[in-house]
C-alpha cells in the first residue's frame, strides 16, 4: 500500500475508501499490463482519463495515489515525458485538495524529483512548483524540510551549487556541511557559514562552521586555526552571540586584508551588519531602486555626451534631442527643399534614363560643409531649447520598468 494510501481519513469514509482503493488497485493491474506491453501512449492516456474522472467525483486520495504510482512504473520503464506528466498532476492534486502539507508527502515528491533526468526541464517546472505548493502561496522561499530532501538528492548528483542553495533554505547544517567538505576537497570550495548568518539561521551557522571544520581533512583542530578566514568566522560568530557593534568593527577592520581576497565578503558583511547588528541599509545616492538606477544612468550618460561635445572646439555645443528648427540658421537652406538644385546640378542624363554621379572638380567653389556644421545646422542661436532628451529616456525607463510588472 503506497503513502498517499495509508494517510488518515475520517471514520466514516474509510469503509467507502477501502472499496475505492480495491478498484484502483485493479485499474492499476489492468494499466500496468499496458506498460509492460510497450503501449505507453495508451497506458499514459488512461492514467490522464482516469486521473480527470477522479477529480470531477471529488475522489483526489484515490487521485494522487493513482497518479504517483503510475509515475513510478512510467520511471522504471524509462519514460521520461509521462512519468514527468503524472507527477505533475500529482502536484495538481495537492494545490486543488488542499492537503495538508506533511513529511510523508515531502518525501513522496522528494522521490518523484529523484527519478527525473537532472537537466531536463519538466524537473525545474516540477521543483518550482513543489516549493510553492510546499508554503501555500507566492512569496515564499519552499518547505525548509523539502529543501532537505532536494539537497540531498542533488548532493548524490554531485550537484553542489543547487544543493548548496537548497542546504542553505534548511535545517539541516550538519548534512551542509558535509556536502561543503566534499565540495571543498573537489573544488576548492570554502565554506557558507556567511550565506546562513545572511539568512538569519544562527544557528544553521554555527553548526555547519564545527561540522566543517572538524569533518574537512586540510584543517586542523581548533580554534584557533591557521587560515586567517576560519579563525575570523570563529570571531563572528562569537560575536553575534554578544550583538555589540563594536567588536564586529574591530573584528572587520583586523581581517580586512583577508577579507579583500573576494569582493562578496563585503556584502555578506553588510547583510550581517544589518541583520545582527543594527546597522542601517545603505543610501543610494540619489533615486532608489530599479527605476533609480536606469534613470542615474541614462541621465548620466546624457551629461557625457554634452561634456564631450562642448569640451569640441569654441562652437556652441549641439544637445542631443533638442528639438530645433533644422533649417534656421543655415541661409541656403531656409526650405527644406532647395537642396534638390543643388542635387540635380551633380547628375548627368545617360541613355536608357540610368543617372550616373561625378564627383565635384578641385577647382569647384562649393564646397561640402565640414561635419561640424551638420551640427550647427540644427542649432539656432534664438531658438527655445526643449529638454527632449530627458523626457525620452524617462518614458523609456517608465515604460521598461512597467514592461517588468513594477510599480513607478
Amino acid at each position: 500500500m503506497s503513502t498517499f494510501a495509508a494517510m488518515s481519513e475520517p471514520e466514516s469514509l474509510r469503509g467507502s475508501s477501502a472499496r475505492n482503493r480495491g478498484g484502483v488497485q485493479r485499474v492499476e493491474g489492468k494499466l500496468r499490463a499496458s506498460v509492460e506491453k510497450g503501449d505507453y501512449y495508451e497506458a499514459h492516456q488512461m492514467y490522464r482519463t482516469l486521473f480527470f474522472r477522479y477529480m470531477s467525483q471529488a475522489k483526489h486520495a484515490e487521485a494522487r495515489e493513482l497518479m504517483y504510482n503510475g509515475a513510478l512504473l512510467f520511471f522504471s520503464h524509462n519514460q521520461q515525458n509521462s512519468a514527468a506528466d503524472l507527477s505533475m498532476l500529482v502536484l495538481e492534486v495537492f494545490e486543488k485538495s488542499e492537503v495538508k502539507v506533511e513529511d510523508e508527502l515531502l518525501e513522496c515528491l522528494a522521490k518523484l524529483f529523484s527519478r527525473m533526468e537532472p537537466n531536463s526541464p519538466e524537473r525545474v517546472a516540477f521543483v518550482s512548483r513543489a516549493l510553492k505548493w510546499s508554503t501555500g502561496g507566492p512569496g515564499k522561499l519552499g518547505h525548509p524540510k523539502l529543501h532537505q530532501l532536494l539537497a540531498v538528492t542533488l548532493w548524490k548528483e554531485q550537484n553542489y551549487s543547487e544543493s548548496r542553495y537548497h542546504f542553505l533554505h534548511s535545517t539541516d547544517g550538519e548534512g551542509c556541511a558535509q556536502m561543503l567538505v566534499e565540495y571543498s576537497a573537489s573544488r576548492g570550495f570554502r565554506s557558507e557559514v556567511d550565506m546562513f548568518l545572511c539568512l538569519k539561521n544562527k544557528s544553521g551557522a554555527s553548526v555547519v562552521f564545527s561540522t566543517y571544520t572538524e569533518k574537512h581533512p586540510s584543517i586542523e583542530k581548533g580554534p584557533p586555526f591557521v587560515q586567517p578566514l576560519l579563525n575570523f568566522i570563529w570571531f563572528l560568530l562569537l560575536a553575534v552571540d554578544g550583538g555589540k557593534l563594536t567588536v564586529f568593527t574591530v573584528l572587520c577592520e583586523q581581517y580586512q586584508p583577508s577579507l579583500k581576497r573576494d569582493p562578496m565578503y563585503n556584502e555578506y558583511l553588510d547583510r550581517i551588519g544589518q541583520v545582527f547588528f543594527g546597522v542601517p541599509p545603505k543610501q543610494s545616492p540619489s533615486y532608489g531602486g530599479l527605476l533609480g538606477n536606469l534613470l542615474n544612468s541614462l541621465m548620466g550618460s546624457g551629461e557625457e555626451e554634452d561634456g564631450a561635445e562642448r569640451g569640441a572646439g569654441g562652437q556652441q555645443p549641439h544637445r542631443a534631442g533638442l528639438i530645433l528648427h533644422p533649417y534656421k540658421e543655415n541661409k541656403r537652406n531656409t526650405h527644406p527643399h532647395t537642396h534638390r538644385k543643388r542635387n540635380a546640378a551633380s547628375f548627368l542624363h545617360l541613355k536608357g534614363g540610368a543617372r550616373r554621379r561625378f564627383p565635384r572638380r578641385a577647382d569647384s567653389k562649393k564646397k561640402p560643409p565640414p561635419p561640424s556644421s551638420l551640427k550647427t545646422r540644427r542649432t539656432a542661436p534664438n531658438c527655445k531649447l526643449f529638454p527632449c532628451s530627458i523626457i525620452l529616456r524617462l518614458y523609456l525607463t517608465i515604460n521598461f520598468v512597467v514592461g517588468l510588472g513594477l510599480s513607478v
